[in-house]
């Protein structure tokens, strides 16, 4: 038996090896002034975007936040949901907001936390039944007969041969409702459903 301290050099050798090979790439240099200032605007273009899109996600997170708070304001003053809306900056910059009735999908944690809190008509809860593709191919010949022989099939396998999926979700019409449903609490109603904003046509003057 080989000493134990040459079994983790020799598992050491094969990682390393097996590192360098990955990263073995085949390197091709391709030759012309056209391809060289192509490639290199793709690289500086990509770069670009990156940063650009990073410092997009971080302005559209302000104004979405800023959008949640102004529903919240317009449907407390208005006493019901306005909808769609615009905002307009202090330079007339403007974008409209469009509340969706879409909600971000919940755990069964989450779903009995609004449920305590607000009540049954809030959450929604749907159970769909689906048979086990799996045991479907082993079991397609004695299908049609499976009420009179139950015995063709294992006992072991009966239990798992239709399975349960359960999803929870904030119930449709849950945004237009938020003064009833959220007991007047709005802004905390707003926040627990978390309906999904969509931001469209900004435009500056």
């Amino acid at each position: 038996m080989a000493p134990k301290g040459n079994l983790f050099k020799s598992a050491k050798d094969k990682a390393a090896k097996t590192a360098d090979k990955k990263n073995d790439k085949l390197t091709v240099r391709v030759s012309g002034n056209e391809f060289d200032q192509n490639l290199t605007k793709v690289a500086k273009l990509e770069a670009q975007i990156d940063q650009l899109t990073a410092e997009l996600e971080m302005a559209k997170g302000i104004v979405k936040d800023a959008g949640v708070k102004t529903l919240v304001d317009v449907y407390i003053k208005t006493g019901g949901y306005p909808g769609s809306f615009i905002m307009t900056s202090d330079s007339d910059a403007s974008i409209m907001m469009v509340p969706m009735d879409k909600y971000i999908k919940c755990d069964e944690n989450r779903f009995n936390e609004l449920k305590d809190a607000y009540g049954d008509d809030v959450v929604t809860e749907k159970t769909e039944f689906v048979i086990n593709a799996a045991l479907l191919d082993k079991y397609g010949e004695v299908l049609s007969g499976l009420i009179e022989n139950c015995s063709d099939i294992a006992d072991d396998d009966k239990a798992d041969l239709f399975q349960a999926k359960v999803s929870y979700t904030v119930t449709k019409g849950a945004i237009d409702k938020a003064f009833t449903w959220g007991k007047g609490k709005v802004a905390d109603f707003i926040r627990d459903i978390q309906p999904i904003f969509a931001m469209k046509g900004a435009k500056v003057q």
